[in-house]
């Protein structure tokens, strides 16, 4: 009885998942069906080298580990704060989301089954990441000590790793619900002020002010000031490798996807103005990377000072590039998805597995200069170089469009 009560409570809370299911979306239908055939042929091969070339990486990375004990922990570290980041931008929302609250309010659900099934949900979701890195510390396991004794261990952290970084989520969600709830909002979407102002300047304050006015992307924010500090300890007192996160972070933001959707009633009132569209999107780009840039160069200034490699400042030229594309695949998805008829926040908060693939992609291309030995110092400079040039192409042939 208890489980099929939990059961309809995670179907409750899974009301319109942001995102398509992958198999729909990667894989799409043709009016040709050889062309279709190639077509998503095309589209495997491609994903399948991606998801080969990372388990690669990582496996190189946890092979360089002298002993099991650092690579279980430090195999748990990635776990751990890559389901910290998948779970912290929607959980606020399913835990005290104003649709669901009204929804389970008026049902004999107790709160703890509630937490219960929104706990099991997330783990669910997952365990697919946990399962990818722990598999690669198996093969390290095997091909390195050839014993079958850390498997087992494994096996469990594969469980209770994803388990602690989900409660700590739900832990981080409930003190900031407490934190902010005797400040009130005088509207959800802010106001729209051009008195005294550039235009510009107006726009990229009105789209703070939205930004804010969302729960879920004020947690997504909070997030992300903890995890840059805590990937810049684990670059200076771990491995360097943490760097990645400073450009693999921003890749699945749902800041940039939901942009335009955000405005709302909004939008409406913005086509009226005489404001271009083109300075509208640069005010979105502005609002956004004027958060975050700042916030990634502190912190890869700090790591350079003590990791006393200066060749660290080099990545900041290709990692802001590559922020700044990664802004404008965002920003070009959720102006040709846009939905402004929604009636709950989260409707509007929605993204898109295509752009979260190519920001990925890219955000992981640029991020692989990191893995180049420190010995190999003229072919570094040669690939942080080519790494830039990329971006530089990528964003005008982008903003373009």
């Amino acid at each position: 009885m208890t489980q099929i009560r939990l059961n309809q409570i995670k179907n409750l809370i899974d009301i319109k998942r942001n995102y398509h299911p992958i198999l729909s979306v990667l894989f799409k239908k043709y009016k040709h069906p050889i062309l279709g055939v190639l077509c998503n042929i095309l589209v495997g091969l491609c994903c399948c080298i991606l998801l080969i070339s990372v388990a690669y990486g990582f496996f190189v990375l946890f092979m360089s580990y002298a002993t099991p004990y650092t690579l279980a922990v430090r195999s748990s570290a990635f776990v751990f704060f890559l389901v910290l980041i998948f779970t912290l931008r929607s959980l606020y929302s399913s835990m005290y989301g104003k649709l669901e609250q009204n929804i389970l309010k008026s049902l004999p659900i107790k709160r703890s089954e509630i937490l219960t099934a929104i706990f099991i949900n997330y783990f669910k979701e997952n365990f697919l990441i946990s399962s990818f890195f722990y598999l690669v510390a198996v093969v390290v396991s095997l091909y390195k000590y050839s014993s079958l004794k850390y498997c087992f261990v494994y096996f469990v952290l594969s469980f209770l790793v994803p388990s602690l970084a989900i409660f700590f989520s739900m832990l981080l969600s409930a003190l900031k619900k407490s934190f902010f709830l005797k400040k009130k909002f005088k509207s959800k979407n802010g106001k729209l002020d051009l008195k005294n102002e550039s235009t510009l300047k107006s726009l990229v304050r009105f789209e703070k002010k939205n930004i804010y006015s969302f729960p879920t992307l004020k947690m997504e924010l909070i997030s992300q000031f903890v995890l840059l500090a805590v990937a810049t300890f684990l670059s200076i007192y771990v491995n360097q490798i943490f760097i990645i996160s400073y450009v693999l972070y921003p890749a699945f933001t749902a800041v940039n996807f939901s942009s335009y959707s955000r405005e709302g009633k909004f939008h409406y009132l913005l086509e009226t103005l005489p404001v271009g569209s083109n300075k509208r999107f640069y005010s979105k780009m502005i609002a956004y990377i004027s958060q975050i840039i700042p916030e990634i160069l502190l912190c890869m200034i700090l790591t350079a000072i003590m990791l006393k490699s200066w060749v660290i400042i080099l990545y900041s030229i290709p990692f802001i590039l590559c922020i700044l594309n990664m802004t404008v695949i965002g920003l070009s998805n959720s102006k040709k998805n846009a939905k402004f008829d929604w009636t709950s926040q989260r409707e509007a908060l929605r993204v898109d597995l295509n752009a979260i693939v190519k920001n990925f992609a890219i955000g992981f291309l640029t991020s692989s200069i990191v893995f180049i030995p420190n010995s190999l110092m003229p072919e570094k400079i040669i690939a942080i170089l080519s790494v830039t040039i990329f971006n530089i192409i990528f964003l005008i042939v982008a903003l373009k469009k």
